[in-house]
C-alpha cells in the first residue's frame, strides 16, 4: 500500500457518487467502491488490507 494506487482507484470510481449531495451519498455504495478499488490495486496483496474497511 505504500504507492497509494488504491486512492487513485477509489476517487476515481467514486467520482459521481461524491459529487451529489451529503444526504444523497449511499455509504455501503462507497464501501464496496472501496473493495472494488482494493481488489484492482497492488494493496490486493498486502496483509493488512482488510484493516481499512
Amino acid at each position: 500500500m505504500d504507492k497509494g494506487d488504491f486512492f487513485v482507484h477509489f476517487m476515481d470510481l467514486t467520482e459521481e457518487e461524491l459529487k451529489k449531495p451529503v444526504d444523497d451519498i449511499v455509504p455501503p455504495r462507497l464501501e464496496a467502491l472501496l473493495e472494488l478499488a482494493l481488489r484492482m490495486s497492488t494493496a490486493n496483496t498486502d496483509p493488512f488490507k482488510d484493516d481499512l474497511k
